[in-house]
C-alpha cells in the first residue's frame, strides 16, 4: 500500500541539497527524497525558491548552485501548482503566497507538508511535519 502524498517545501529541500548537507541530520528525509516510491509533490516555484535560498542566503557560487540544481533534478518530485482561490484564502490568514501555495497544495490533496517553517506549523497543526518518519 502506497503512503499518502506528502508537500515538501524549500525549508527542508534546500538544507537537504546542500553539497555537505551539514546542517541537516534528518536521514529518513533524505532517504525519503530519494525513494521513487513515494509521492513526493511541490508547488512549481519549488525550483525557484531553493535556487534563489541557495544564492542569497547561503551565497553559493556559480558552480555550487549547479550542483544543488543537478541534485534538484535528481529528486522525483511531481510539481502541481494549486488553485489561484485557494492561496489568496491562505494569504488571507497572513501567509505570503509563496507559503500559501503550499498550505493549499496540502489542503487540496490531503497531504502531510514537510517543513520546518513555523508559521506553516502554527496554521497546519494537522498536516504539518517537521521531518518525515516511515511508516511501520
Amino acid at each position: 500500500m502506497k503512503r499518502r502524498p506528502f508537500i515538501v517545501d524549500a525549508s527542508v529541500l534546500v538544507p537537504a541539497l546542500m553539497p555537505a548537507a551539514k546542517d541537516f541530520d534528518d536521514a529518513n528525509t533524505l532517504a525519503a527524497l530519494d525513494d521513487p516510491t513515494l509521492d513526493v509533490i511541490a508547488p512549481s516555484l519549488i525550483d525557484l525558491e531553493v535556487i534563489n535560498s541557495a544564492a542569497r542566503r547561503r551565497g553559493m557560487t556559480e558552480r555550487e548552485l549547479l550542483g544543488v540544481v543537478h541534485r534538484l533534478q535528481s529528486i522525483t518530485i511531481t510539481r502541481i501548482d494549486p488553485k489561484l482561490e485557494d492561496i489568496a484564502r491562505w494569504c488571507a490568514r497572513g501567509l505570503s503566497a509563496y507559503d500559501a501555495s503550499y498550505a493549499a497544495l496540502a489542503e487540496e490533496l490531503d497531504a502531510e507538508l514537510l517543513s520546518r517553517d513555523e508559521q506553516l506549523h502554527e496554521l497546519l497543526p494537522e498536516r504539518a511535519i517537521a521531518e518525515y518518519a516511515p511508516a511501520n
